[in-house]
């Protein structure tokens, strides 16, 4: 019983390594693909495609290929060519491509089914028959199809009546072809779907098809389904005899499976890009719907129509639907009739048919006509190249999932390529102008030019219209227009060819006509103001440039423009003492329209006499101080400001007007020491500043602790102060900026102010741009102390504070986008706490009004952390760890059991019954 139990744990163990060894190499080697060993495991012989090692076209390639054609019995070998080789195998046979070292990969041989479901409405090509390039209709005559599908009924009238049998000098129309599936040189059809693509190609009886003169070649590949094998070697046969019978164009109605994206791995993937590397349009039907309803795939196509640089093609109904079955992803630009396709029928008459299959040789035949026009006109295009004209000159489906596509329009499509190009040569786009212009167009093709037409319109309509006869595949002409208003207008020319077909510019040109003179604003000098140099600016109500001149002078200086052109300015520190000037602005709009503004001015720069007076702020001994600052200032011109500057800071302005006399300015200081000025401007913004003058208030020294108070004019220094004997202590501009710490007891408050110069706003000059601007005090009142909480309040606007000893806060108190205050309850004792406040500029975070915590737990960045390394692990870390819990469980398990044994062994000698039973 032990031993099975040991036996069957160790085998787990071993399925559990073998299952994670068995994943990885899975995972790491997809030489062999699943599908083969799944279908081997079921039969004994697969068919499948090798690929080999490098490039279809190099000499190793073909080495590879005999050698593995020496390798297998000839009987097996199904197709092959450069590309690779298709295969019948076995086991035994897989064990040895395994092995090999010039086999890059081996596909299971797929097969691709006849997409015969739903319809579209059919295209109207007549209006390309009726057209002649060089004296021959547009009814693809000179080309050549390649059909790969059933076989085509080549007795069919509409489809000629007879076979051509691989003769160029044929007249059928079914002029050649081979049959795959039975290996015979007659592709005749025996299903019926080869004959009715076929027909919409190119039927020329009672029906006729897209392209009713073109010739067929039919490529029998399928018989229900189709092989890869012959698939491919229905592709080679057409590149082998492109030149031959001027083969342009492949049409594929079939495929199976889906894809999203592009499937490059497609065994027929290498066919195919051999066939459109030789120029040959490669055509291939979206497929039909797959799901249970029979809906189409909004965002899958089948395969072979995924292949890279092949034509997809689905399926529109007759109102230019995308028909409800049709299968359409990103990687496909075009959409076909394919509903009730009335074609020739494999009985000699004809039928209606449905779905994607139809669709496809819609365009097929549509590139006949294209590629019929490209030659007789000598143009060269690629097969993505006209895919993309196609797309460019067809009708928008729009679709559901967001994405547009293209219905084809055969006549749209050689209308545009009968022009080369349409060019706008004279006037530039975008221009703005005073005087009429004449207009220049120049117009090339492919087939002969006829007429110029010009074209110029407004909001309201078209303003003027002429044409003159031109000839030749190119040409161009002259038109005059006088302008009769101001406005904005567009123009275009379009060309005319001998087909009949006309072409615009693709884009219309613009132009404005304008005859009003800009507007000027003069923003300094202000008319008979007092200037201490030249600062000129103006401003535009449109685009422009500037320049000024000084006292009617002869000489123009041109102004700086911003990024706009709408503002100008200049600086002149040229100009004289008490000297008065005339200043002449001459603005012109883009269009040349000129105006012209005068200013009058006077220069001083004479600053103000600035002297201190007695009595001057003297020393004393208190916590705070009101302080009465004296001074005489005289000017020749009227004075603007004057400023209380402490400590280098300003911190106050006159409240009253300014005499030539004595003036004075009060102001409430703290404990510390002080240097003082004034400096005082005048109307033309010139700057006098006083001597300067020191005093000291000195704080008391402090009754409940007795320590000494810490002198000092701020600075950031962290100080003591006992305020039991004063009902506020003022903290100056300068503490508070740098960082202010201090003792205030329960009921008492702090008073402050921000430093001036935070919103006196002085420009670099000197000259203050907000004068009357107040500035506000501020106070932090203790309401109340508990054990470990203070109960403070932020006034002016009342911000109550409930704050635990170590809290701090930042508060927005003048500016609502900014904190300017930080807070800090640094410690509690004897009925007072210590307080930090600190002036701050911090922009708010938007997204919350709560001021950040500055005391955050960092266990988020610990989460983020963990989450990081846990990250990292790839996935061979995954399965060492899986292995590991695997072992972990194997061994409890068999802890376990072994347990259970010497329980069981026990009671089986207890008793004699349990023993018998368990056998």
């Amino acid at each position: 019983m032990k031993m099975r139990i040991a036996v069957s744990f160790s085998t787990i163990l071993l399925i559990l390594i073998f299952l994670i060894t068995t994943a990885l190499a899975t995972a790491s080697d997809g030489k062999i693909a699943k599908e083969v060993y799944d279908k081997l495991s079921k039969e004994e012989k697969v068919k499948i495609f090798v690929k080999f090692v490098d490039s279809p076209i190099s000499n190793k390639i073909k080495m590879s290929n005999n050698r593995l054609e020496q390798s297998f019995e000839k009987s097996k070998i199904e197709y092959s060519s450069g590309k690779g080789v298709f295969l019948e195998i076995n086991y035994s046979d897989l064990i040895t491509l395994e092995k090999r070292t010039d086999v890059n990969h081996v596909y299971l041989e797929g097969k691709r089914e006849l997409l015969l479901q739903d319809s579209v409405p059919l295209i109207n090509a007549t209006l390309v028959w009726s057209l002649k390039q060089n004296g021959i209709n547009l009814t693809g005559i000179g080309q050549t199809v390649c059909v790969i599908d059933t076989g085509v009924n080549y007795s069919h009238s509409a489809l000629g009546g007879c076979y051509g049998n691989n003769s160029i000098n044929s007249s059928c129309k079914v002029i050649g072809g081979y049959d795959f599936v039975n290996n015979d040189p007659y592709p005749y059809d025996d299903n019926g779907h080869g004959t009715h693509v076929a027909g919409i190609l190119a039927a020329n009886g009672s029906i006729r098809g897209i392209a009713p003169d073109a010739k067929i070649v039919a490529l029998k590949a399928c018989s229900g389904s189709c092989n890869d094998a012959d698939i491919a070697a229905s592709i080679d046969w057409c590149v082998n005899n492109a030149t031959k019978f001027n083969i342009t164009v492949i049409s594929m109605s079939l495929g199976s499976g889906l894809s999203t994206g592009y499937c490059n791995d497609d065994p027929l993937a290498p066919f195919i890009w051999d066939a459109i590397n030789n120029n040959i349009s490669v055509v291939i039907a979206s497929g039909n719907g797959l799901d249970n309803d029979g809906n189409g795939k909004s965002s899958q196509i089948s395969a072979p129509a995924c292949v890279e640089n092949v034509t997809p093609v689905a399926a529109s109904d007759k109102y230019d639907n995308i028909a409800s079955y049709t299968n359409r992803n990103a990687l496909l630009k075009l959409f076909a009739p394919g509903s009730s396709i009335n074609s020739t029928g494999m009985d000699g008459f004809y039928n209606t048919r449905s779905g994607t299959s139809m669709a496809t040789p819609h365009v097929a035949g549509t590139i006949l006509l294209v590629r019929q026009y490209l030659s007789l006109t000598a143009q060269q295009k690629n097969p993505k190249q006209i895919e993309t004209i196609l797309s460019n000159m067809g009708k928008r489906i729009y679709d559901s999932s967001g994405l547009n596509y293209s219905r084809i329009d055969v006549y749209n499509t050689v209308r545009r390529l009968s022009f080369n190009s349409v060019n706008l040569t004279s006037p530039d786009n975008n221009i703005k102008t005073s005087i009429n212009k004449s207009f220049v167009c120049n117009i090339s093709g492919y087939s002969n030019l006829t007429n110029i037409t010009f074209w110029i319109f407004n909001s309201s309509g078209i303003e003027y219209t002429n044409y003159s006869n031109v000839s030749g595949l190119s040409n161009g002409s002259l038109f005059n227009y006088n302008f009769s208003h101001e406005g904005e207008y567009l123009w275009n020319c379009m060309g005319g060819n001998i087909l009949g077909f006309n072409l615009f510019s693709d884009f219309n040109y613009s132009l404005k006509y304008d005859v009003t003179a800009p507007l000027i604003t003069v923003l300094s000098p202000i008319n008979r103001s007092w200037q201490n140099f030249g600062r000129f600016n103006v401003s535009l109500n449109e685009e422009g440039i500037c320049s000024y001149s000084l006292n009617y002078g002869i000489d123009n200086y041109t102004m700086n423009a911003n990024l706009s052109n709408t503002e100008f300015s200049f600086i002149n520190y040229t100009l004289q003492q008490d000297n008065q000037y005339n200043i002449t602005f001459y603005c012109n709009d883009s269009t040349g329209n000129r105006n012209s503004s005068i200013i009058s001015f006077n220069i001083d720069m004479t600053a103000p006499n600035v002297s201190l007076n007695e009595p001057y702020p003297s020393d004393e001994i208190s916590s705070s101080a009101d302080k009465l600052f004296y001074y005489n200032v005289s000017d020749n011109l009227n004075l603007s400001s004057c400023l209380l500057i402490l400590n280098g800071a300003i911190v106050r302005y006159n409240s009253t007007e300014i005499v030539n006399s004595t003036n004075l300015i009060e102001y409430s200081v703290g404990s510390g020491s002080y240097s003082w000025q004034i400096n005082c401007t005048d109307q033309a913004g010139n700057i006098g500043n006083s001597s300067t003058r020191t005093f000291t208030v000195t704080s008391p020294p402090a009754q409940s602790i007795g320590g000494a108070i810490s002198g000092g004019g701020g600075g950031g220094v962290s100080r003591n102060l006992n305020t039991n004997e004063a009902n506020s202590q003022i903290v100056t501009s300068e503490q508070i900026l740098s960082g202010y710490s201090g003792t205030v007891s329960s009921g008492n408050k702090i008073e402050f102010s921000f430093p001036a110069d935070k919103f006196l706003n002085i420009s670099n000059d000197g000259v203050r741009l907000s004068p009357d601007y107040e500035i506000q005090n501020h106070s932090i009142t203790i309401n109340s102390i508990e054990e470990e909480y203070a109960n403070l309040t932020v006034r002016s606007d009342p911000i109550n504070l409930r704050m635990k000893v170590g809290e701090s806060a930042k508060l927005n108190i003048t500016n609502p986008e900014y904190y300017d205050l930080f807070i800090k309850l640094e410690g509690i004792f004897n009925n007072s706490v210590n307080l930090t406040i600190k002036a701050i500029d911090e922009k708010i975070n938007v997204e919350g009004n709560s001021p950040p915590d500055v005391n955050k737990s960092k266990n988020e960045s610990k989460d983020l952390n963990i989450k990081k390394i846990f990250a990292e692990y790839n996935f061979a870390y995954l399965i060492a760890i899986m292995i590991i819990f695997g072992l972990i469980i194997v061994l409890v398990a068999r802890k376990l059991l072994r347990k259970n044994d010497k329980t069981q062994d026990k009671s089986v000698k207890k008793t004699n019954s349990l023993k018998y039973s368990l056998k």
